[in-house]
This record gives structure tokens, sequence and C-alpha cells, in this order.
């Protein structure tokens, strides 16, 4: 190998520089791969913790529906009680055995009582307010600020006067409940 060609010289220095070149994208890929591989095993734990969470969602969003079609069912019942059609029961105005005669009276006499059935009938109880004494009560008792318990003319203190001003509400929960509002009532001293 004394004498080289130039032709040979040139392909040396390529063959060459084509090995640098490879072993720089090699030592590149495997740093890159490297970086990659770090960086995968800094997410798994934020992988595993947003799972446990998703999964924790998902089994609070199953019983918060539950809950959902179980109280809807609940208030179903009731509302369907007060919002629901009212049947009134229907008097046999015809009796089963009759003449031809009577047939034609007794269907005059029907049809003119039937008029007279609707509506609230003489001697029947009225509609309108009822007192639900029967509830289960819960009281609650309203008191003035202290600020509030002066005059605001003359700015003496008000005195407690006896007794209270009650006024009942039905507050519409799953269950019925009365509850009794007592305000303290005061006068000027």
């Amino acid at each position: 190998m004394a004498t080289e060609s130039p032709d040979t010289n040139r392909e040396l220095v390529e063959l060459r520089r084509q090995i640098n070149y490879w072993r720089a994208q090699h030592t590149r890929a495997v740093e890159r791969q490297a970086l990659r591989k770090e960086k995968a095993r800094q997410l798994k734990p934020l992988v595993r913790q947003q799972v446990a969470q998703i999964t924790e969602s998902s089994q609070q969003t199953q019983t918060l529906t539950e809950q959902i079609q179980s109280l809807t069912a609940k208030g179903a019942q009731p509302q369907k009680q007060l919002n629901g059609r009212k049947y009134k029961q229907a008097k046999d105005l015809v009796p089963e055995s009759h003449d031809g005669d009577q047939e034609a009276c007794n269907a005059s006499e029907a049809t003119s009582e039937s008029k007279n059935n609707r509506g609230k009938q003489p001697g029947s109880k009225g509609y309108g307010r009822r007192r639900r004494s029967g509830l289960p009560t819960e009281e609650i008792l309203h008191e003035l600020p202290k600020a509030e318990q002066c005059c605001p003319v003359c700015g003496k203190p008000f005195s407690v006067f006896p007794g209270s001003e009650d006024s009942e509400e039905i507050h519409w929960e799953v269950r019925l409940v009365r509850r009794i509002h007592k305000r303290t009532r005061y006068r000027p001293t």
C-alpha cells in the first residue's frame, strides 16, 4: 500500500465520515431513549394516582346516582299523592231490576242526578287549608339581634313581652315535618 490512488483515498475519507456520522446518530438515539425511559419512570406514579382518582370518582358518581334514584323514588310517591288525579266514587243510580217504563224514567233521573253530583255538596267538608297537627314538629326560636332590640326613635331598649308570635310552615323534605316558628315579642319600655 505504498501507492494509493486518489480515488481510493477519497473513498476512505468518505467511509470514515459516514462512520462518524452514524456513530453520532447512534449516540443521540441512545441518549433520547434514556431520556424517554427516565420520563416514563417519573410519570408512572402520576398515572397510578390519576387512575386511582378516576376509579374513586366513578364510584362516587355511581353512589350518588343510586342515591338520586332512591330519593326520586321516595319523593315520587308523595308527589303523586299530592298532584295525582282524584277519582270520585260513582253511585249506582240505576237499580238492577226495573221495567221498560221505569228504565226510561230512571235514565232521565240518572242524568239529572249526575249533574247535581259535581262539585262541593251542601253539608260536606270544605276544601282549603288543614291543620297538620299529626306531623312531627320542630320548633325554631327566632330572636332579634341585640342591635335591633331597641326603639329606633328614642333608642330605649325593648322589654320582653309575654308570649310569642307563632307561625307554622310545612317544610317538604324526604319526610314531612311541622315547624313552629316562635318569635320573641317586644314592647317599648
